[in-house]
């Protein structure tokens, strides 16, 4: 199973899915992002994060990868949503690059997850080193580990 960038509230994060799991999501670069000064938001913020961690430890195996330095429009929406990216550049936030690039990396990923984990073919990107390419994979829980 992948989540792309997307929250595992609700139903699935208090279910228990005997599967593989990998998360996929961009990570907060202090570059785009200023922290919300509002108590209740870093509040719910906190808590998304943590419920999206126990999801995606929970199953075996779990990774979370996070894609570096990329705005959150441009992680996904605007690559693949040509209305998303007319309102992001009415809004400033064009960044093209980013977005063709980050759709390169996730494809790559999910083909890698999905070899491993339906052709069985071992794959050396899920192994990877943190931090390479601007990848960090900050965790990963091993197949049958309890």
């Amino acid at each position: 199973m992948i989540n792309l960038d997307g929250s595992p509230l609700g139903a699935l994060s208090k279910s228990v899915l005997p599967k593989p799991l990998m998360v996929i999501k961009h990570a907060t670069s202090p570059q785009y992002w200023t922290p919300p000064r509002d108590e209740k938001v870093r509040a719910m913020q906190a808590r998304v994060g943590e419920e999206l961690s126990f999801v995606y430890l929970k199953r075996r195996p779990g990774y979370r990868v996070d894609i570096m330095d990329f705005k959150h429009l441009t992680f996904s929406d605007m690559a693949v949503l040509p209305a998303w990216a007319d309102r992001g550049r009415r809004f400033g936030e064009d960044n093209a690059a980013d977005a063709e690039t980050t759709l390169s990396l996730i494809r790559d990923y999910v083909r890698a997850f999905f070899d491993e984990f339906l052709l069985g073919s071992t794959s050396s990107l899920l192994d990877r080193a943190p931090g390479k390419y601007g990848i960090s994979i900050l965790s990963r829980t091993k197949l049958g580990a309890g």
